[in-house]
């Protein structure tokens, strides 16, 4: 018999009898607690621990972290509205430079209206 212990739960590893006297499995089977349940003290400790290696919130990161985000996605909003406002002006400046026109063309004399 061996105990083996997996992410704090100890097992107790036995070996029972199957189906006849020759075949053998092993199986896991949990082991009983002998020792009472953690105090609320305890499971303190315990918290604080898991928290040892991690920073504390700061404040002043998240507005950081906040402002450089907006100022990010506000020149990503700019580029946006920079782009849209070359495309109107080319598009002024070849109307103004008589290159294209807004006016429609019209029906070639074999079309149909229909």
């Amino acid at each position: 018999m061996g105990i083996l212990a997996l992410r704090g739960t100890t097992f107790v590893l036995t070996t029972h009898t199957l189906q006849s006297d020759t075949t053998c499995a092993r199986r896991l089977l949990p082991r009983r607690a002998t020792t009472p349940a953690m105090s609320t003290a305890a499971h303190k400790v315990v918290a604080k621990a898991k928290t040892a290696g991690r920073r504390p919130p700061s404040v002043l990161r998240d507005i950081a972290y906040g402002m450089s985000l907006g100022l990010f996605a506000g020149y990503l909003w700019k580029l946006h509205h920079w782009s849209n406002q070359r495309r109107t002006r080319e598009f002024y400046s070849l109307l103004d430079q008589g290159k294209i026109s807004v006016v429609a063309d019209e029906p070639r004399a074999g079309a149909d209206d229909d």
